[in-house]
Parts: C-alpha cells; sequence; structure tokens
C-alpha cells in the first residue's frame, strides 16, 4: 500500500492477486480508508514537510535530497511515519 499526502492510502501498482486480496483484508480489518480521523493524522503528519519541499526546491535538487535523507533518518518512531516516508519517496528529485 501507498500513504498519499492528502491522507489516503491506495494499493501499490502491480500487486499480485495474493497481493491485492491482502492489501483490501488489511484495509477492511484496520478500517484504514473508512477513518476520517487516520486519514486527516496521516495528511496531518505530511502537511508540514509541503512546505519544506516546496522551499527547498528553489535551491536545488541536491539540497531537497540531503533534507529528505536528514529527516528519514530521524523518522523511526514518529507517528505516522510510513506515510511520511512514502511522501519523501514520492517527492525524490
Amino acid at each position: 500500500m501507498m500513504f498519499v499526502s492528502d491522507g489516503t492510502i491506495t494499493p501499490r501498482i502491480g500487486l499480485s492477486a495474493d497481493e491485492q486480496r491482502r492489501y483490501g483484508e488489511t484495509m477492511r480489518v484496520f478500517q484504514l480508508a473508512d477513518s476520517p480521523f487516520l486519514r486527516e493524522s496521516r495528511k496531518d503528519a505530511v502537511k508540514p514537510y509541503i512546505g519544506a519541499l516546496d522551499a527547498l526546491r528553489q535551491a536545488g535538487p541536491e539540497l531537497v535530497r540531503h533534507y529528505i535523507s536528514s529527516e528519514l533518518a530521524s523518522l523511526d518512531s514518529a507517528p505516522f511515519a510510513t506515510a511520511i516516508r512514502h511522501f519523501f519517496d514520492s517527492n525524490l528529485p
């Protein structure tokens, strides 16, 4: 699954039939898509990084990569760390 910066979750592209079934079950059992609270929490966790990346993009891709690398190193126990990681992965220059 992929966490999107708007708080939603989508299946990764290219999942096998078994992986698609597991994705569906995970979403259903943990109610990951149905909870407005979780969706907003994921969105809020990513929000501060959106502005930072927008500002850094003007300084060039090397600075963006350095910022993402340093932030990823400190995310281990942060709430919604996976959502933040997916955001950074999708924004690497």
